[in-house]
């Protein structure tokens, strides 16, 4: 969905260490980061390395889902 957005190639990659995590955000190796707990991007936001552009505020028992449209049959 977003590579069809964005004309662009989209590499998903797991990184389930905060301190990798931060590391390569530093090194802005992302373009798009899905990140909890909120301390770590706040971090790049203040650094002015990356924007927020979505945020949940005080709820942490959630689950994220992005959907997009079933093929037609």
């Amino acid at each position: 969905m977003i590579a069809k957005a964005t004309g662009r190639r989209v590499k998903t990659v797991l990184v389930p260490a905060y301190n990798d995590a931060r590391a390569g955000l530093a090194r802005q190796e992302f373009d798009v980061a899905f990140l909890h707990p909120a301390h770590v991007p706040m971090a790049e936001i203040k650094a002015g390395r990356y924007k927020a552009v979505a945020w949940t505020q005080g709820f942490t028992e959630y689950t994220a889902s992005v959907l997009i449209p079933a093929p037609r049959r």
